[in-house]
């Protein structure tokens, strides 16, 4: 018995070591292409944004964030409301996300620490980095809630100095739709998506 347990924690121990391993491989490689990307001096601006979103959307899951931030409003879209909303989403999220990458130049990213969460059926990880620059004295932390889906890992959350991104969002946009309805979410995503935020 004893010799059928050990060998359960021996494979079990070489799952999650091989899991931590692949976890890490990943958003290494997704932060050096981001870094590579930024500090290619020799790349036009218009290049650089194409590069940086195509990474953005092929490390994050769009279509389960945006069901998400809607919470139990999701259900209310008809399937081509949900289409226009994943993509006016994806949009928003790429205004967000991929300027601040455009700060990163010269910025040290180090993973300190991955943290196994989830169910069998669903494993999640936590994977915890701190980021290094000229413009602050101290080192400041983003960590990423990332998931094994379809054989690929995507990222779900990004929490910026403890502070949640999907939460945040679903807060916001819940709040948006009990005071004004969907449709005025949909009209300020637009507009924020224009360049407008009236």
């Amino acid at each position: 018995y004893f010799k059928s347990l050990m060998l359960v924690v021996l494979i079990s121990f070489s799952f999650i070591s091989r899991a931590n391993s692949d976890i890490r491989a990943f958003t290494q490689k997704m932060v050096d292409n981001i870094l590579e990307i930024v500090a290619n001096d020799s790349m036009s601006n218009d290049k650089k944004t194409a590069l940086l979103e195509k990474t953005f959307l092929d490390v994050v899951d769009i279509q389960w964030l945006a069901k998400y931030t809607l919470g139990r409003h999701w259900g209310e879209l008809t399937p081509d409301q949900a289409n226009e909303f994943i993509k006016l989403y994806e949009q928003y999220l790429l205004g967000i996300y991929v300027p601040n990458f455009r700060k990163y130049n010269s910025d040290k990213v180090t993973i300190t620490s991955i943290q196994e969460l989830g169910t069998e059926d669903k494993k999640e990880y936590l994977v915890k980095t701190t980021i290094q620059n000229d413009r602050r004295t101290t080192a400041y932390s983003i960590n990423f809630r990332i998931v094994r889906k379809d054989d690929q890992f995507k990222i779900f959350d990004f929490i910026t100095e403890g502070v949640s991104m999907i939460s945040t969002q679903r807060a916001e946009f819940n709040a948006i739709i009990s005071a004004h309805g969907m449709k005025y979410l949909f009209s300020k995503l637009r507009n924020r998506n224009l360049g407008s935020d009236n």
